[in-house]
């Protein structure tokens, strides 16, 4: 009797410890599972992709009296093209063998190219070829002739962008049926302005952000070409379309006005914009935060002082890459996962944002990146 009841302590005392190392494992399974759902909840867009991205420029007689200033951070190409481009390019390609779709990026007003670097290589690395053109040395008010120049350089995409890229990475392809257009701050108004026909352009468009767009110096005060309608969701441009916004843009500084001024700034912009739209703005971050942590000369001093900016640059522009990213994923990629996750969870952007604006669903960006490559 005592040894019966002896072996079913022991055995009592076994079945416990398995339960106790069951539920050990248990635990460790679920915290694995935990560990993967967050690795998949925090997008990698916020940082540099995997691929090593060449940046290089591509001379153009164009611009006669701009010069690149050298810098150990860019490579310099001696290209001999076939047809020079009509603008002086900046360009961000993968290293890695591929085909990969083509991003036109429009600086902002009196800035230049090169100030986007950091932002031209992040995109870049995630698998894409980013195209920085400098479209002016000074420029008036009227935005008419840069939207006409960028539309140019659109149409030289398709004689020359795969020559001047196969000279330095000859196994990388250009795939010009995936193309977008970017633009920051007046930069903006000139995406929106090729895409709402002001040019003509031989190369399909089939997706367009606008980085902190300015249509003007404020309602009443546009520039010419006026973009902005002020009819909610007027500007059909049948492709998809992201807008982003510093919530300091519309703060001047000292004496000087607002960079972005509200009413002509991303709200107006987002508000006019036809489905499918995405809107993401970060409050405490200005109209120059999405360039280099450097921007040397004159250009690089307005870029500094007059705007009203946050604290450091470095977030806003990795959050801006990486949802740029994500958008270009789901419009010419068809994979809206990282979107779907960049709206749904914000709080994982290295920046605060508000709640994120939505016009349209990510279906509607996806079945545009399937039209455009059917066509």
């Amino acid at each position: 009797m005592g040894t019966r009841r002896n072996m079913d302590v022991r055995l009592g005392a076994i079945w416990a410890l398995l339960g106790t190392l069951f539920a050990i494992m248990a635990c460790a399974r679920a915290n694995q599972l935990t560990d993967a759902d967050e690795m998949r909840l925090a997008p990698d867009i916020y940082n540099e992709g995997p691929l090593t991205v060449d940046l290089f420029s591509v001379s153009s007689d164009a611009l006669s009296g701009y010069k690149h200033r050298r810098s150990s951070k860019e490579a310099y190409a001696a290209l001999k093209l076939a047809e020079d481009p009509p603008r002086p390019l900046l360009i961000a390609a993968p290293k890695t063998a591929g085909s990969y779709p083509v991003i036109l990026v429009q600086h902002g007003y009196t800035m230049k190219n090169t100030f986007y670097s950091q932002m031209l290589k992040h995109i870049a690395s995630h698998g894409f070829i980013v195209v920085a053109p400098q479209m002016y040395i000074f420029a008036g008010a009227d935005a008419t002739g840069e939207i006409i120049s960028a539309g140019s350089v659109l149409d030289w995409f398709s004689v020359g962008l795969q020559d001047a890229i196969s000279q330095r990475v000859p196994s990388v392809k250009a795939d010009l049926k995936r193309a977008a257009v970017v633009g920051h701050s007046r930069g903006g108004k000139v995406v929106f302005g090729i895409a709402t026909g002001v040019c003509n352009t031989s190369l399909k468009i089939s997706a367009l952000v606008g980085i902190d767009p300015v249509d003007g110096t404020g309602v009443g005060h546009q520039t010419k070409p006026p973009i902005l309608q002020y009819s909610p969701h007027s500007l059909d441009l049948k492709i998809p379309t992201l807008i982003i916004g510093a919530g300091l843009g519309s703060v001047g500084r000292f004496l000087f006005p607002a960079c972005a001024p509200k009413g002509v700034n991303h709200e107006a912009f987002f508000s006019d914009s036809a489905s499918p739209a995405f809107h993401f703005v970060a409050p405490d971050y200005g109209h120059m935060d999405y360039l280099d942590d450097v921007c040397p000369g004159a250009q690089g001093w307005i870029a500094a002082c007059l705007c009203k900016n946050g604290q450091a640059r470095e977030p806003m522009r990795r959050f801006s890459a990486g949802i740029v990213v994500a958008f270009l994923q789901a419009a010419l990629l068809q994979d809206s996962s990282q979107l779907a996750t960049a709206i749904l969870e914000p709080s994982l952007a290295p920046v605060k944002l508000e709640t994120p604006g939505v016009f349209g669903t990510l279906a509607d960006v996806t079945s545009y990146s399937r039209d455009s490559v059917t066509m």
